[in-house]
Protein backbone atom coordinates (compact mmCIF):
# COMPACT_ATOMS: atom_id res chain seq x y z
CA UNK A 1 0.00 0.00 0.00
CA UNK A 2 1.43 3.45 -1.14
CA UNK A 3 0.12 6.61 -0.10
CA UNK A 4 0.71 9.28 -2.41
CA UNK A 5 -1.31 12.93 -2.09
CA UNK A 6 -3.87 11.18 -0.15
CA UNK A 7 -4.82 8.65 -2.27
CA UNK A 8 -4.52 5.05 -0.93
CA UNK A 9 -3.49 2.61 -3.35
CA UNK A 10 -2.48 -1.29 -2.76
CA UNK A 11 0.73 -2.42 -3.86
CA UNK A 12 0.27 -5.50 -6.85
CA UNK A 13 3.14 -7.32 -5.40
CA UNK A 14 4.41 -8.09 -1.94
CA UNK A 15 7.67 -5.92 -0.81
CA UNK A 16 10.73 -7.62 -0.66
CA UNK A 17 13.77 -7.22 1.75
CA UNK A 18 16.84 -8.55 1.98
CA UNK A 19 16.66 -11.97 4.40
CA UNK A 20 19.85 -12.83 3.78
CA UNK A 21 21.53 -10.85 5.09
CA UNK A 22 19.07 -9.77 7.99
CA UNK A 23 19.34 -13.55 8.71
CA UNK A 24 22.86 -13.08 8.82
CA UNK A 25 22.28 -10.38 11.49
CA UNK A 26 19.79 -12.65 13.67
CA UNK A 27 22.51 -15.48 12.99
CA UNK A 28 25.55 -13.38 14.33
CA UNK A 29 23.41 -11.51 16.88
CA UNK A 30 25.34 -12.98 19.88
CA UNK A 31 28.90 -13.14 18.84
CA UNK A 32 29.34 -16.18 17.22
CA UNK A 33 27.83 -17.58 13.96
CA UNK A 34 25.10 -20.11 14.31
CA UNK A 35 24.17 -21.70 10.83
CA UNK A 36 21.53 -23.42 12.39
CA UNK A 37 19.92 -19.97 13.79
CA UNK A 38 20.68 -18.63 10.05
CA UNK A 39 18.93 -21.65 8.42
CA UNK A 40 15.58 -21.06 11.14
CA UNK A 41 15.87 -17.65 10.16
CA UNK A 42 15.08 -18.47 6.73
CA UNK A 43 12.78 -21.48 7.39
CA UNK A 44 10.65 -18.89 9.26
CA UNK A 45 10.98 -15.84 6.69
CA UNK A 46 9.82 -18.26 3.87
CA UNK A 47 7.32 -19.66 5.97
CA UNK A 48 5.80 -16.08 6.54
CA UNK A 49 6.11 -15.20 3.24
CA UNK A 50 4.29 -18.05 1.29
CA UNK A 51 1.18 -17.20 4.18
CA UNK A 52 1.19 -13.83 3.31
CA UNK A 53 1.60 -14.77 -0.59
CA UNK A 54 -2.13 -16.77 -0.38
CA UNK A 55 -3.60 -13.82 1.42
CA UNK A 56 -2.07 -10.46 -0.42
CA UNK A 57 -4.65 -9.93 -2.84
CA UNK A 58 -7.00 -10.12 -0.15
CA UNK A 59 -5.97 -8.07 2.01
CA UNK A 60 -7.55 -4.69 2.53
CA UNK A 61 -6.28 -1.61 1.08
CA UNK A 62 -7.05 -0.02 4.69
CA UNK A 63 -4.34 -1.58 6.60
Amino acid sequence: MCRNQGVITQADQISRFDVETHCEQVAGFEGDYSSTMYNSCIDQEQGAYNNLKGQWANLSSRI
